[in-house]
C-alpha cells in the first residue's frame, strides 16, 4: 500500500482536534437532552458507538485525502500528433526592412506563436540560403525550438543568395528518414520566404510532396512595393548592397511566383507583409489536418483506492443520523 500524496499527512495533526470536537458535541447534545427531555423517559441512543463513528469518519477522510494506492496495472497510452517542419529564408534580402522591423523578426515572432499553437505535434526547423541546413530536428520541446529560432540569421551562411529547392529537398528527406522511427503521420512543410531565387527549378521536388503526401504551405514575407538589401558583415548590417553601377540592390515580395508553388501544392498561399500580419488561418489550417499516431508507451499505473477509505467516512458519519434518542420503555413507578 503507498499513498500519492503523502505531503498531506501534516493534516493528521488535526487529528486531537477532531477528537476534541466530537466530545464538546457529545457534552452540548447531552446538555440538550437534561433541558428539553427527561432522562427518566428517553435516553442517548449509543453515546459511545456514536462518537467512535463520528471520530471514524474523521480518520477515514483524512486517508482518502492522502490518496492511498495498492497494486499496479500496465497502461497503453498513444500520442498522437503531426509531423512538421519549418522553412525558413535566412537569405540576405530577409535583412530587408519593409516589413518592420525586417523581414527576418517579423518572420521569426511569427513562428514563435506557430510553435506555441502547435504543442503536442513533432516541429522542426530548416534554415535555408544558397544552402540549406537543419536547425532543429523534429521534436516535441517547444523551448528548444525557440531558442534554435532565435539563433537563426544571415550569418550562418557565408553565400547569402537563395535557392529554394535546396530546402524543399532537405525536408523531403527528413521526412523519409522519420518514417524509419514512427508510424507514419500525417506531415506537413511550410516555407517562410520572400520569393527570391538563384537556384535550380523545383517542380519535381513539388512532385514528390505530393506523392509523398506532405502539406506544404508557403507564406510570402515582404512587399510588392520592396525595399533594400543590406550589406551584411560580422552578424552586423553595414550599409547596403548595390550594383556596379552603384545603384541599390532592392528586393521585393516575389508574390506570383509563391502563389504558383500554393497553386501547385493545392493549399492556401499566406502573406506577412505588415507588422500586424499573423498567421492564425495557418494554424487552422494546420490543425485541421488529422492527426495519427505518433508513439505509444506503456506504463504502470497505480490502482488508486481513495474512494473505499471515503465512502467508509461516509457511512460512519452517516450512521450517526439515525443514532437519535429513544423513548425508555421502562418507566419509573
Amino acid at each position: 500500500m503507498g499513498f500519492s500524496s503523502p505531503e498531506y499527512i501534516l493534516w493528521f495533526i488535526a487529528i486531537p482536534f477532531a477528537l476534541l470536537f466530537v466530545m464538546l458535541i457529545y457534552r452540548r447534545t447531552q446538555r440538550i437532552l437534561y433541558q428539553w427531555f427527561d432522562p427518566y423517559y428517553y435516553r442517548n441512543a449509543r453515546p459511545l458507538l456514536k462518537n467512535i463513528l463520528r471520530f471514524s469518519g474523521v480518520i477515514f477522510a483524512l486517508l482518502a485525502l492522502l490518496g492511498p494506492y495498492w497494486g499496479k496495472n500496465d497502461k497503453g497510452s498513444r500520442m498522437l500528433g503531426k509531423e512538421i517542419y519549418i522553412l525558413l529564408d535566412v537569405s540576405a534580402s530577409m535583412n530587408s526592412d519593409d516589413v518592420r522591423p525586417t523581414r527576418l523578426d517579423k518572420a521569426r515572432k511569427e513562428i514563435r506563436a506557430l510553435i506555441d499553437n502547435l504543442k503536442g505535434n513533432h516541429i522542426g526547423i530548416i534554415v535555408f540560403a544558397s544552402n540549406a541546413y537543419t536547425q532543429c530536428p523534429l521534436t516535441l520541446d517547444t523551448k528548444a525550438l525557440h531558442l534554435f529560432l532565435d539563433l537563426a540569421s544571415s550569418s550562418q551562411f557565408v553565400q547569402t543568395g537563395t535557392n529554394l529547392r535546396n530546402a524543399l529537398k532537405l525536408a523531403q528527406e527528413r521526412f523519409s528518414q522519420s518514417e524509419k522511427h514512427r508510424d507514419k503521420m500525417n506531415r506537413a512543410a511550410i516555407i517562410f520566404t520572400d520569393g527570391e531565387d538563384f537556384g535550380e527549378g523545383y517542380v519535381s521536388i513539388l512532385d514528390g510532396y505530393k506523392r509523398n503526401h506532405i502539406a506544404l504551405f508557403v507564406v510570402g514575407v515582404g512587399t510588392l512595393q520592396g525595399a533594400a538589401v543590406p550589406e551584411i558583415e560580422g552578424g552586423r548590417i553595414r550599409g547596403h548592397k548595390h550594383r556596379p553601377d552603384g545603384s541599390p540592390i532592392t528586393s521585393i515580395l516575389k508574390e506570383t511566383a509563391l502563389r504558383e508553388i500554393s497553386e501547385k501544392a493545392e493549399t492556401p498561399y499566406f502573406v506577412l507583409d505588415n507588422p500586424s500580419a499573423n498567421l492564425k488561418l495557418l494554424v487552422e489550417e494546420l490543425q485541421s489536418l488529422s492527426s495519427s499516431p505518433s508513439s505509444e508507451k506503456m506504463e504502470r499505473v497505480a490502482n488508486s483506492k481513495y474512494y473505499v477509505f471515503s465512502v467508509l467516512a461516509l457511512i460512519c458519519w452517516g450512521i450517526t443520523l439515525f443514532l437519535l434518542p429513544t423513548q425508555n420503555v421502562y418507566r419509573p413507578e
